[in-house]
């Protein structure tokens, strides 16, 4: 089953569980949305508590899966089981912040494939600005994580900066 969406997606502003295993190859593909200045992500949550799992989502642009707090928390929002592919010039899975005193944590990154982007995880306190946020205690594992370098420019694997960026955890990924 492929979807294509000819424009981009409201952001999750609220709890949503999207799963993907109910059926059989649900792939979300963003080759008809147009160029690098226009859609950002295909699945942006601005909010706390939802799931994503199960999907193959490729061919968007800058992110497949965007946590941002904007302006309330991003925390409690789990990514599993995904197969984030052909993100062209981005990330696969990016936790940030893009306001002022905005607490962002406890997000689970598990057991996904990510690759063929510019980079698979980034967690960054300040990737669109704001000032007084924090990205802490979020944990990354189990994901299988290569070849991302569909540009040439294959940054990182998993990417954590910014400040203040605390307590978050890294393991077992390969």
């Amino acid at each position: 089953h492929v979807i294509q969406p000819l424009t981009e997606l409201p952001p999750l502003t609220e709890a949503v569980a999207i799963d993907g295993t109910s059926q059989d190859d649900i792939v979300l593909d963003g080759g008809k949305l147009g160029s690098p200045e226009g859609p950002l992500p295909f699945i942006a949550i601005l909010s706390d508590g939802s799931t994503v799992k199960g999907l193959e989502i490729r061919g968007f642009f800058r992110f497949g899966i965007l946590i941002v707090g904007i302006e309330g928390s991003a925390s409690d929002n789990i990514i599993e089981d995904n197969h984030i592919h052909s993100i062209n010039g981005g990330v696969a899975v990016l936790i940030t912040s893009n306001g002022t005193g905005v607490s962002i944590s406890g997000n689970i990154i598990k057991g996904n494939e990510l690759d063929n982007n510019v980079s698979g995880v980034t967690i960054n306190a300040l990737e669109f600005g704001g000032t007084g946020s924090t990205v802490s205690a979020n944990i990354v594992k189990d994901n299988h994580i290569h070849d991302n370098s569909i540009t040439g420019v294959g940054l990182f694997a998993i990417d954590v900066g910014g400040s203040p960026v605390s307590g978050n955890v890294i393991e077992n990924n390969h």
